[in-house]
């Protein structure tokens, strides 16, 4: 029998859990702590709650529900395994190519690990309700992640105005007069109810639209790689869940796209939240789902180079080619771990774990600190300058305003004579001679 599988192990497997291990260190208290005013922290404290319970918790419960039942009656309906796990089937697996291997092989271990007995018995019947529960649990997912998406941006804009009475981006409440804030949130207020109309329809689009190519892609007799379905095909190890349960981080990836980053931006109350939240769309989602692969990647090239000879036939990184560019890949923790035989002492999962590691904490520091001081102090320097400037503006309009007002009214003297103010009557003094006796 083979060694506990460690944690961490357990972790690099689950690629939804090692994403949401990063987020809780380098993402969520860096997201309270540096909150500029307790209104930005309540909008931080609003979004981790909800992301936690719809998007993550309530999907979990139900799939593992939904799972557990729906494999049950898959066992009964068609006799598998005890303890059968059929849609822990990959997709790959599932579409009509992968069948045909199955379909033709002699060798029965692959599917047995699912609970079918031998390829036989995979009938096009019960490919069809793998198919489909999968697919539902896909669309499950992706349609409560939008509901939280789509819906929370805008009611949580809704709910600061509400309890602060005042309007803009929050994150300027401490030094952003109400003047200003007004003027800059001017395009928002106007448009707010369009942007979320145009955000909703193409996040839930983007969520039905997956599904529904996911089920023609599973059904398509195109050979891998051939046209557009046949090159959708290559990417559908990329979209497997863990234990059928857990989502893809390339699926979650997909998804924070449409009902995570788009929403965000359109719900922006002025350019400076707009920018805020580029910015850390674009970092956070670069470190977020690549980080880690690439500073692990470059790092297991160097133990690779350094330790080869203590590999003892082990690799721990291979050369990709991405966008044309030969990078360098870590093979998965997970995997070393299984290539030398679950032994902890072997060298290779050894530097395996420290590379692991040092993928995930260096993607936690880029997360954590760094992007959000740098937006939050080059907002504040560019309002206090725009806010200079539109006082200096309004003095100059006043002071125009004024010297039009003095040319007109010296123009017209009738004006300037009605104008005029009555002279003060003169006191009259007492002769001297009255004060004589």
């Amino acid at each position: 029998m083979g060694a506990a599988v460690p944690w961490d192990v357990q972790l690099a497997r689950n690629q939804l859990m090692n994403r949401l291990f990063i987020e809780s260190i380098g993402h969520f208290p860096w997201s309270l702590g540096l909150a500029r005013n307790k209104y930005e922290r309540i909008e931080s404290a609003l979004s981790i709650g909800s992301y936690l319970s719809i998007g993550i918790a309530l999907p979990l419960l139900l799939e593992s529900i939904f799972n557990k039942h729906y494999s049950k009656h898959l066992q009964q309906k068609y006799g598998l395994l005890p303890q059968a796990r059929p849609l822990n089937m990959p997709f790959e697996m599932l579409e009509h190519n992968g069948l045909k291997k199955l379909w033709n092989s002699p060798n029965t271990a692959r599917l047995r690990q699912f609970g079918i007995k031998s390829a036989r018995q995979l009938t096009p019947q019960l490919v069809n309700a793998i198919r489909l529960a999968k697919t539902q649990i896909v669309f499950t997912d992706l349609m409560l992640l939008a509901a939280k998406g789509q819906f929370f941006w805008f009611a949580k804009n809704w709910l600061t105005e509400k309890l602060s009475g005042k309007k803009g981006f929050s994150g300027e409440f401490n030094y952003a007069s109400e003047e200003y804030r007004a003027k800059k949130s001017e395009n928002y207020e106007k448009n707010k109810k369009k942007r979320f109309l145009i955000s909703t329809v193409l996040g839930f689009g983007s969520s039905i639209a997956f599904p529904i190519l996911l089920w023609q892609t599973l059904k398509s007799k195109a050979p891998v790689g051939k046209g557009i379905i046949g090159q959708f095909k290559k990417l559908l190890p990329y979209f497997n869940y863990s234990n059928a349960i857990f989502m893809s981080k390339w699926l979650l990836f997909y998804e924070t796209l449409f009902n995570y980053n788009l929403p965000k931006l359109m719900s922006s109350r002025d350019s400076h939240e707009f920018r805020e939240n580029m910015v850390k769309g674009i970092t956070f989602d670069f470190f977020y789902f690549f980080g880690d692969a690439i500073f692990s990647g470059f790092s297991a090239a160097h133990l690779q180079k350094k330790y080869g000879k203590l590999l003892k036939g082990v690799s721990l990184a291979k050369t990709q080619n991405i966008l044309g560019i030969k990078l360098p890949v870590a093979v998965p923790y997970h995997t070393i771990f299984e290539q030398v035989g679950q032994n902890m002492s072997h060298p290779a999962f050894k530097l395996a774990r420290k590379n692991f590691w040092w993928g995930m904490l260096a993607t936690t520091a880029c997360l954590s600190v760094t992007v959000p001081l740098i937006n939050m102090w080059y907002t504040k320097q560019k309002v206090l300058k725009e806010q200079t400037q539109m006082m200096l503006e309004k003095q100059k309009q006043n002071m125009m305003a004024r010297q039009q007002l003095l040319l007109h009214l010296v123009k017209r003297p009738d004006i300037l004579q009605s104008l005029r103010l009555p002279r003060p009557a003169t006191r009259q003094w007492a002769s001297p001679a009255s004060f004589s006796r």
